[in-house]
C-alpha cells in the first residue's frame, strides 16, 4: 500500500471563498457537471463517474465543506439549505452560472436543495438515494449515529474508527448489530475500509454536520417543489432503496428510477442522463485560490507528472520561509511551526512527493534527499519563488542542503531541525528495523502499530529498542495530539514510509554538513544528541535552542534568517 500513482487527466484545485476554502478535482472541457459526494467522505469516492463524464463536459467534484480538505461552514448546526448556499457561494467563485448536479446520499440533499433554491442555475439534478426519514427514525438516528471521535492517549479511538466502518458494511445502522438491519452485500476489502477511514480522519469531528444534515433533510417535503428537471435514482443493495415507496406524488419533470445491484450501470445511467439534460455555458476558466490575511491557506503546485500541495501565506514581508516537514509526514504536522511565520514572512510548507496530498512523481525507487529537492525546486519554480529561507524538520533538513546545491541563490538561508547525525553502522541498523512493512487487515490491528511506532518516537531511541538502552532521559514529547497527525500522515503514504525514511537513513550528513554552501543552523530543545554531536564534527554550524511546541518557533528562528 502507498500513494495513489497521479491521475493523468484529473487535476485538484482550491477555490477562496468568503475566509473558507473548497478542494475540489476537476477534469475535461465543456459546460459544467457538480458532483457532491457522499457523508463522511470525499470528492476521491467519484473519481470513476469524473472519468465517465470528461469527455463531454468540465467535471467538478467538490469535498463538502468540513470534509476531505474543504473548509467548514461557520455554523453549528447547518442543514442541507445552507450546504446549497454554500455551494451556491463556491460556484460563484469558480464562475459557475448554469449546471448539472449530481449528488449521492449527502451530497444528493445538497444537490436537490440547490435545485430548489436555484432552478434557474440547473440543466437537471440527479439524486443518488433520496432520503425520508420518519421523525422517529430521525430522533433515533441523531441520538446514535454521530458518535463524537475524542482522541485517546492509547489510539484506542483509531481502533473505535475501524470498528466502526466494519460495521458499517455489515448493518444499517452501524449501531444496531440485528438481523433486521442486516446489509446484503460482498464486505469491503481492508484496503478500501482504509481509506474510508483516511476520509474520516481528514474530516474529523466535522463529519458530524453533514451527516446530521442529511438526516434531518425531509425529502418527502422539499422535493416534489423542485421547478426543474430531476432523477431520484438507487440500486437495490442501498439502504435508502425503501424510501422511494415514502415519495409524494412528484411532478412529471421528476423521475424516479430503480435500477438492480451494478454500480456500474448507475454511473452510466447518469452519464445518459446529463448528455440529455446538458447545461449551457462554455469551458469555465481555471480559478486560482486567492490569500485569506492572518492565516495559512492550501493551494497545489505544478511538478512533472503531477502536484505538490501546500500551505501558504502571503500575509508577511521579505524573502519566503519554507518549512519542510520530515519522513513519512506531511505539512499539517508543521502546521504550528507553518503558522507562527504568518504576518511576520511570507511562509510556505510542501508535501513532499509521495507524502500527505501530494502526488507522488518520483516512483518508489527514485526516492532521495536529491530527488526531493528536485521536485522542490520545480514547485518552487512554478510559483515563480527565486530566493526563499528554508527551515527542514529532521532529515528534510537535508533536502534544503541538497536544494541549495542543485540551484545556488535559491535557499539563502537554512536550519535543521533535530538534525539526524548517525554513523555508518546505526544508519544500517534504521535502515534494517525502523519502518517494519505493515498492510491494513480486516481487524484493524494495524492502526495501533502505527500509533505505537509513532508514539514511541517519544519515549526511546530507536523507537523499537525498548530496553534501558534505549530510553530518551529527556521530558517525553508524546501528545496525543501530536501523535494522531503524525500517524494520519503516516497513512497516507502507507508503505512508503520506509523508503521516506531510508532517504534520510542514507544521506552523508556527517560529509555534507561540513561542506554546507549557505549559513546553516541547528535546532533543536537543550541537549539533543544529534546537535550536539553534528556541532562537535562542523564548527562553522551555529546553534539555536528551541522547544517542542512549534508556534514559539518564528520568534527563536527569525532573528537567524535576517540575512
Amino acid at each position: 500500500m502507498g500513494m495513489e500513482a497521479p491521475h493523468p487527466t484529473i487535476r485538484r484545485h482550491f477555490v477562496t471563498v468568503g475566509r473558507r476554502q473548497v478542494h475540489y478535482r476537476r477534469a475535461g472541457r465543456g459546460p459544467a457537471i457538480v458532483l457532491c459526494h457522499q457523508s463522511p467522505s470525499s470528492s476521491r469516492e467519484t473519481v470513476p463517474l469524473i472519468e465517465r463524464l470528461m469527455g463531454d463536459f468540465t467535471v467538478f467534484a467538490l469535498d463538502t465543506p468540513g470534509n476531505g480538505l474543504s473548509d467548514p461552514l461557520a455554523l453549528e448546526k447547518p442543514s442541507a439549505e445552507d450546504y446549497a448556499r454554500g455551494l451556491a457561494d463556491t460556484l460563484d467563485a469558480l464562475g459557475i452560472r448554469h449546471c448539472g448536479i449530481f449528488g449521492t446520499h449527502t451530497g444528493g440533499c445538497t444537490a436537490s436543495e440547490f435545485a430548489r433554491l436555484f432552478p434557474e442555475r440547473v440543466s437537471v439534478f440527479v439524486v443518488d438515494g433520496v432520503t425520508c426519514w420518519t421523525p422517529q427514525e430521525r430522533a433515533e438516528i441523531l441520538a446514535n449515529y454521530l458518535t463524537p471521535m475524542e482522541i485517546q492517549w492509547d489510539g484506542s479511538h483509531l481502533v473505535w474508527l475501524w470498528s466502526r466502518f466494519r460495521q458499517q458494511a455489515m448493518f444499517f445502522p452501524w449501531y444496531k448489530a440485528a438481523r433486521s438491519a442486516r446489509l446484503d452485500f460482498d464486505m469491503p476489502t481492508p484496503e478500501r475500509i482504509q481509506h474510508q477511514v483516511l476520509d474520516f480522519l481528514r474530516a474529523g469531528n466535522e463529519y458530524r454536520k453533514p451527516y446530521a444534515a442529511a438526516f434531518m433533510y425531509e425529502g418527502d417535503r422539499y422535493l416534489a417543489p423542485i421547478k426543474t428537471p430531476g432523477y431520484l435514482i438507487a440500486l437495490e443493495l442501498d439502504v435508502l432503496y425503501a424510501h422511494f415507496d415514502r415519495l409524494p406524488p412528484l411532478p412529471s419533470h421528476i423521475k424516479v428510477e430503480r435500477l438492480g445491484r451494478d454500480r456500474r450501470a448507475l454511473l452510466d445511467r447518469v452519464v445518459a442522463i446529463f448528455k440529455r439534460h446538458p447545461p449551457s455555458g462554455d469551458t469555465p476558466a481555471v480559478v486560482r485560490p486567492k490569500p485569506i490575511a492572518g492565516r495559512t491557506w492550501q493551494d497545489y503546485a505544478d511538478v512533472r507528472g503531477g502536484q505538490l500541495h501546500l500551505r501558504r501565506s502571503d500575509s508577511g514581508m521579505g524573502r519566503p520561509v519554507l518549512v519542510q516537514h520530515d519522513a513519512a509526514s506531511d505539512n499539517n504536522v508543521v502546521r504550528g511551526a507553518t503558522e507562527s511565520f504568518v504576518d511576520k514572512r511570507p511562509v510556505l510548507a510542501f508535501d513532499l512527493p509521495g507524502n500527505g496530498e501530494s502526488d507522488n512523481t518520483i516512483g518508489h525507487d527514485n526516492i532521495s534527499c536529491t530527488t526531493y529537492a528536485e521536485v522542490t525546486r520545480q514547485a518552487l519554480e512554478s510559483m515563480g519563488v527565486s530566493a526563499c529561507d528554508y527551515v527542514g524538520t529532521w532529515g528534510s533538513g537535508f533536502t534544503g542542503l541538497e536544494l541549495a546545491k542543485l540551484k545556488p541563490g535559491l535557499v539563502r538561508n537554512l536550519v535543521i531541525t533535530h538534525v539526524i547525525y548517525h554513523d555508518a553502522t546505526l544508519r544500517q541498523e534504521l535502515i534494517a528495523h525502523y519502518t517494519p512493512d505493515w498492510q491494513p487487515d480486516w481487524y484493524g490491528g494495524h492502526l495501533l502499530f502505527c500509533w505505537h511506532a509513532m508514539r514511541d518516537q517519544g519515549i526511546f531511541w530507536p523507537w523499537y529498542e525498548r530496553s534501558r538502552k534505549g530510553i530518551i532521559r529527556r521530558e517525553p514529547y508524546v501528545d496525543p495530539n501530536m501523535v494522531h497527525r503524525r500517524v494520519v500522515s503516516m497513512m497516507k503514504c502507507g508503505n512508503m514510509w520506509s523508503r521516506h525514511y531510508g532517504a534520510h537513513w542514507r544521506y552523508p550528513a556527517q560529509e555534507e554538513l561540513k561542506r554546507a554552501p549557505v549559513p546553516t543552523v541547528l535546532a533543536a530543545p537543550e541537549g539533543h544528541p544529534g546537535t550536539q554531536q553534528a556541532l562537535g564534527h562542523a564548527s562553522a554550524l551555529a546553534s539555536v535552542v528551541i522547544g517542542n511546541d512549534m508556534s514559539g518557533w518564528a520568534g527563536a528562528l527569525l532573528p537567524r534568517l535576517a540575512a
